[in-house]
């Protein structure tokens, strides 16, 4: 199923991969302590790039409270492409953590953004880069915050991302 686009006075459309990838940076830029994804695999357009990973360096070293939770169907592809985000997480796997979801969160196909308890990107469907962003939406990321945290509360940690110790 997919959910309606959230709209209100402070959330802005957009319909591209360049605005999806261009507001998931400054999301990222805004963020204090946490951010939190869901969608069906970590976002090519989204996560792999050599800025955005450097946004999440620099978040991360802002407090020892910093922490990206990633929260996804499965792995194996983006594994497969070598994506960018996988050995920084395999690196600070105490601030970023990737996990699978519960087959019963993966009939959800839809992708979102939370930063700390202010702000999202979501995408109704995640194969599409249409969606909204909003900088200052403390009620609704409230209210997505909690679905997030029972659907990680429901999933397992991704071996396939695990960094091997030898």
């Amino acid at each position: 199923m997919i959910e309606a686009i959230p709209t209100d006075d402070t959330a802005i459309p957009f319909d591209s991969r360049e605005y999806a990838s261009q507001y998931t940076i400054e999301l990222i830029e805004s963020a204090r302590q946490e951010i939190c994804f869901f969608g069906p695999e970590l976002d090519s357009v989204l996560f792999n790039n050599q800025m955005l990973i450097d946004k999440l360096i620099t978040f991360i070293n802002q407090s020892q409270r910093c922490t990206v939770r990633l929260l996804v169907h499965n792995t194996r592809q983006s594994t497969a492409q070598r994506h960018l985000i996988i050995p920084l997480a395999q690196r600070l796997s105490s601030k970023i953590q990737i996990h699978i979801a519960d087959r019963q969160d993966q009939k959800l196909r839809h992708m979102s953004l939370l930063v700390d308890k202010k702000a999202f990107l979501y995408c109704p469907n995640a194969n599409r880069y249409e969606g909204v962003v909003d900088f200052d939406a403390t009620g609704q990321v409230s209210n997505r915050k909690k679905d997030f945290d029972d659907m990680w509360a429901r999933s397992e940690f991704d071996l396939n991302t695990r960094r091997l110790q030898l």
